[in-house]
């Protein structure tokens, strides 16, 4: 492939200026969250930015995946496209937005690791309805009618494409815990190196993870009932199991109102224009997962894990300052 081919470019003014809207949303968090990794990497905590590469790796061998192998859905054009004007500039930092940015909300609810893997997949996707049912109904892409796996849909959207973010969510959050302990002893390079090798396992055992999920569904179940189903199971963890949590930082507040904030803002405008089918269904769940999202943020969960006793400090000790 030519470099010419490689890289293209258009001016934004050709398309609606929701295009543009969605480019500079998802690119604006995508600095956001690289930002919050790098800061926590300068303060000594390389684990995030390896989760950052992980996620983005893995976002990329996805879609390069897709346009190879699969056959199942088309990128609209954008500003700036790659790969042979198939894959847009802002979807390389989708993955990185929506998926790092679940992880860390799961994180600060101080659950169990399986549970915050589940968490994390359920954050994902709620961050990612909004975009999902906005972007099909905008034309931002296309989903092909080829595929048995797309066929049962919810306003546009197959809800196989929710549970890609439950599944493959869940699987990016449990592998980048099980991965970083036996890094962080290492030169930072080698685990920026191993991050590919990870982002490609997150795409092995994703697929896996979707078994149950197909077997269920050649036992009678629907696909729209086994997300509802792992959505359930979600949302009564979050409610149910006791955490620690702790405080977000404020740039992922930040990327959890601007990516749904942005969605919303997008779709009233077209609805209101005219040009959105079925607008006040579409706004109403978006609504509804921001919501979700603002409860598990700064709420959720409502079961506080037992504090240790507390140790009387020795008064010298007490008045040593704070590192």
């Amino acid at each position: 492939m030519k470099l010419s081919e490689l890289v293209t470019f258009s001016s934004p003014l050709e398309r609606p200026l929701h295009f543009l809207a969605l480019e500079l949303a998802v690119l604006a968090c995508t600095a956001l969250v690289l930002a919050h990794a790098i800061a926590r990497y300068r303060a000594g905590d390389r684990r995030h930015l390896f989760q950052w590469l992980v996620i983005t790796s893995y976002g990329v061998q996805m879609e390069l995946l897709a346009f190879n192998f699969l056959d199942n859905y088309a990128h609209a054009e954008f500003t700036v496209q790659l790969y042979g004007g198939q894959l847009p500039l802002y979807v390389t930092g989708l993955y990185g937005s929506f998926l790092y940015t679940g992880l860390k909300v799961a994180e600060r609810m101080g659950v169990h690791p399986v549970a915050e893997a589940l968490l994390a997949g359920f954050v994902m996707f709620l961050i990612d309805v909004p975009f999902d049912i906005a972007g099909v109904a905008l034309g931002w892409w296309t989903w092909m009618d080829t595929d048995p796996v797309l066929a049962y849909r919810w306003l546009g959207v197959p809800v196989t494409s929710y549970y890609w973010y439950l599944a493959f969510g869940a699987v990016a959050a449990g592998l980048c815990r099980l991965a970083w302990p036996r890094l962080e002893g290492r030169p930072f390079a080698v685990a920026a190196g191993l991050a590919l090798v990870a982002g490609s396992l997150v795409i092995v055992f994703g697929v896996l993870a979707f078994l149950p999920f197909h077997g269920l569904h050649a036992l009678g179940m629907s696909h729209g009932a086994l997300v509802a189903l792992h959505a359930a199971v979600c949302v009564a963890l979050a409610f149910l199991l006791r955490g620690t949590p702790t405080r977000a930082h404020p740039l992922i507040v930040a990327v959890v109102g601007i990516l749904p904030g942005a969605m919303i803002a997008v779709m009233l405008a077209c609805a209101l224009d005219g040009a959105l089918s079925d607008p006040w269904l579409r706004l109403g769940a978006s609504v509804a997962a921001l919501l979700g999202l603002a409860a598990l943020l700064r709420v959720l969960p409502l079961r506080r894990a037992a504090s240790a006793p507390s140790v009387p400090v020795p008064r010298a000790h007490a008045e040593a300052p704070a590192e």
